[in-house]
């Protein structure tokens, strides 16, 4: 992993020069947009993930890197709302995955009881113990948090950041290493209007998949289609719509790229369904990322329970076809 400060060489699939990430500067996203831009690449603060998602989309940056998930708290919505409903180009073209700490910050000369603290919600998640039994502030960015600190007239309160983002504030580090889960980390990735171009390393496929009717069988359709080819589905949410209520959209997530050719049988599967279907990205994993991958040889199913699989699949396909009719 680069260096805080110090930015990946830029991938042959996505040039970028200007790079939105959450702001201000030192907020998680911003060390991972040092790591995932390319080199010279100009960095652009936005207020949140819609923002930078349209930003991209617009043409305004060429990339912007997104929180997308944490170790503790699970996906972030917010972000997979933005890519999905706010955006019809742009795709994941990179991830970044960062451990993360968190420091709690005060004025230098504050030195009344703590009452309050501010802060990002999924860095208020992560610090319960800390949190309970004071009032709290929600924030757009952990950074954002000390920015307010910084500037606000008020007494006992404190705020929760990277270790590094109270410097440019002048805030004082109260404590270090707050959070409930040492090691936690997050992942954050680069959204581009390119997908980048396969690399040989391992990879994931993301796809947001709209069923045209609600009815019963219709995530098991999705689903066989990737388990009978032995893909392995890594994450699946489910998103409203944000029209009417009961109206959702499934994020799916999977290993292995849209070149391989299982991953594309799966997709062309997919794509004969009576669903709407948008290709997310296909991109490489960071190699920090921990791999839990099975052994091949138990990747597969024996071939005589392979074949009952597919014949109930098959039935299940019959089945709701001639419902449709």
């Amino acid at each position: 992993m680069p260096a805080r400060g110090c930015r990946a060489s830029p991938d042959p699939g996505v040039v970028a020069v200007k790079v939105a990430y959450l702001g201000p500067e030192g907020t998680f996203t911003h060390e991972a947009a040092l790591a995932l831009a390319p080199e010279g690449a100009d960095l652009v603060a936005l207020a949140d993930p819609t923002s930078i998602v349209r930003a991209v989309e617009e043409g305004e940056c060429d990339a912007g890197v997104l929180n997308f998930e944490n170790s503790v708290e699970g996906e972030v919505n917010a972000s997979i709302d933005a890519l999905v409903l706010e955006a019809r180009h742009c795709v994941i073209a990179a991830e970044r995955v960062l451990p993360v700490s968190f420091s709690l910050f005060r004025l230098p000369a504050d030195d009344t009881p703590l009452r309050g603290i501010a802060s990002h919600p999924f860095a208020l998640a992560q610090c319960r113990r800390l949190v309970a039994d004071h009032e709290l502030r929600h924030c757009a960015s952990t950074a954002e948090a000390c920015a307010w600190l910084a500037s606000t007239e008020e007494r006992g309160w404190g705020a929760l950041a990277a270790p590094h983002a109270g410097a440019p504030y002048e805030l004082s580090a109260v404590a270090e290493g707050v959070e409930d889960e040492p090691g936690a980390v997050t992942r954050f990735v680069l959204v581009a209007r390119a997908a980048p171009r396969a690399g040989g390393q391992p990879s994931r496929t993301a796809f947001a998949v709209r069923p045209a009717r609600d009815r019963p069988g219709s995530l098991v359709r999705i689903l066989q289609e990737f388990s009978l080819r032995h893909i392995n589905l890594v994450s699946i949410t489910s998103r409203p719509l944000k029209g009417a209520l009961g109206e959702y959209f499934f994020f799916i997530e999977c290993e292995g790229h849209l070149t391989d050719a299982v991953v594309r049988d799966a997709v062309v599967g997919v794509l004969e369904l009576p669903m709407e279907v948008r290709f997310l990205g296909s991109f490489a994993e960071d190699g920090a990322r921990p791999d839990r991958r099975a052994p091949a040889e138990e990747r597969g199913l024996s071939p005589a329970v392979e074949e009952q699989a597919a014949c109930a699949f098959a039935a299940l396909t019959e089945l709701l076809e001639a419902e449709e009719q």
